[in-house]
């Protein structure tokens, strides 16, 4: 089971790359946020629901609550993506933002991502080693074209879901 502080590589490199990008709005955001959620037809006793990434940005009305899951191989499986779907429509009904960012087979939408996780992990190796100069050299530039490419990728879902999705006009609570 994962733990609150076990933080995986892609949830570092999502803030990275999606906190630049708010820096006049965003209030607060985490890691990793439990919220309490309910829903009158799917739940309607109140529940605690995780999601990696969280951010409370400033919006003229009222906050805005933006969750995101960042769902790699694992969410293959359709029951995890019915859960996932579930969790959508229960986020959605407390009045947050629920964006899920895939990089599995069958749902292509920002395989840099992952992508730009592995480089990292592999240029940290060749530091680790005091490797090739000119290899680091290489691999830090496709590193960089690789997150520019994440960067764009999940823009462009988040605006895609956004215009999809519709939360209820009400301030989000539960957040724990």
């Amino acid at each position: 089971m994962k733990t609150l502080f076990a933080y995986r590589p892609e949830q570092y490199l999502f803030d990275e790359l999606i906190t630049p990008n708010f820096p006049q709005i965003l209030l607060n955001r985490s890691l990793e946020k439990k919220i309490l959620v309910s829903h009158p037809e799917l739940s309607p006793d109140a529940y605690v629901t995780r999601i990696d990434n969280w951010y409370l940005l400033k919006g003229n009305k009222r906050n805005i609550s933006m969750c995101f899951d960042l769902h790699g191989t694992w969410h293959e499986k359709d029951r995890i993506q019915a859960r996932d779907w579930r969790k959508r429509e229960v986020l959605e009904w407390n009045g947050h933002w629920y964006i899920e960012i895939k990089g599995y087979a069958g749902a292509e939408e920002c395989m840099a991502l992952w992508e730009a996780v592995e480089l990292k992990l592999e240029l940290q190796k060749l530091q680790e080693k005091r490797g090739n100069l000119e290899r680091r050299k290489t691999y830090y530039d496709k590193y960089e074209e690789k997150m520019k490419e994440a960067a764009q990728q999940i823009g462009n879902q988040i605006v895609i879901q956004m215009a999809e999705n519709h939360p209820r006009n009400v301030d989000p609570l539960g957040l724990i």
